[in-house]
């Protein structure tokens, strides 16, 4: 395929997707059972926070921030910059959600310019994203919960029934009349003196909580 039709076929897709995607979430959403746990973890923090999720949990997570209710916060997703990233902020913009081009794994000095000038507006961000590995924590989210002073708060769904895709990030698509479940992590800090040589050490000890998280919602939504 020529660089002009790839280009015309992506200008399509961007287009149409975005309306139809955000159409059947919400249509989904309605049809599944939902149960929050967690929410006091956040009630208290008065800064604004950065969410963070796996890639391949993503898809349900804006009624879980609607849920929240942080009022006097916005919120914007750091995404890819490339055609996938495109495409998701055109998606989440449905939802009243803004977009900051970036990668967890790069400190590009654009992507922390714009951090930089942000001002009460929650980040949301997956750690292991924008291609992997799966759920594999980056340093990137560590460095800017440090230049921000904002707390990492992990949040996770999980359904009963779902079909997993044949991607990357095992991407979860959760099936209709599903029980599902939010859960609010325990908020997580970098202490803002924290030299760059130990920004692994916590990323690690990010990536443990996340995974226990993630298990705690699966092992509910399957009764156990």
């Amino acid at each position: 395929m020529s660089e002009r039709l790839l280009r015309i076929k992506r200008n399509i897709i961007k287009a149409v997707i975005p309306t139809i995607a955000s159409i059947l979430i919400k249509g989904l959403h309605k049809t599944i059972r939902w149960q929050f746990y967690g929410l006091e973890n956040i009630k208290d923090i008065k800064t604004p926070v950065i969410f963070a999720f796996f890639h391949g949990r993503m898809a349900m997570l804006y009624f879980l921030y609607k849920k929240i209710k942080r009022e006097n916060f916005g919120l914007k997703m750091i995404l890819s910059p490339h055609f996938d990233g495109e495409l998701g902020a055109k998606i989440i913009k449905k939802f009243g959600i803004g977009s900051i081009a970036g990668s967890s794994s790069k400190k590009s000095l654009q992507l922390l310019r714009n951090i930089a000038k942000l001002e009460n507006c929650d980040i949301g961000i997956t750690p292991d994203g924008p291609r992997g590995p799966n759920e594999r924590v980056k340093t990137g989210v560590i460095y800017i919960s440090k230049i921000k002073n904002y707390p990492i708060v992990p949040v996770v769904y999980s359904v009963n029934k779902s079909k997993t895709l044949k991607s990357w990030d095992n991407f979860m698509v959760p099936l209709p009349f599903a029980k599902g479940v939010y859960l609010v992590g325990a908020p997580f800090y970098v202490p803002d003196d924290t030299p760059s040589d130990d920004f692994d050490k916590y990323a690690a000890e990010l990536e443990e909580h996340m995974k226990m998280l993630k298990m705690q919602a699966d092992l509910i939504v399957q009764g156990g």
